[in-house]
């Protein structure tokens, strides 16, 4: 996720990438496309998820990052 400056600018970055964080979420939970629901808005996304915004993100297990995408 992008950073910001200010707590203020949070919601615009928010916006930004809440499509693929909406996306991400709903693989996790349900792998068939044509069961997710359509038109997907950053308002629907606020409703759907409880939304916590962290500055620092911490890798506390053992083994080594592996990239699903390599």
């Amino acid at each position: 996720m992008p950073g910001y400056a200010y707590d203020d600018e949070r919601e615009m970055v928010l916006e930004a990438v809440h499509a693929e964080v909406f996306e991400r979420e709903l693989a996790a939970w349900h792998i068939d496309e044509q069961d997710w629901p359509e038109n997907r808005t950053f308002a629907m996304f606020k409703t759907w998820f409880a939304i916590e915004l962290h500055s620092v993100v911490e890798d506390l297990c053992a083994g080594p990052l592996v990239d699903d995408d390599d």
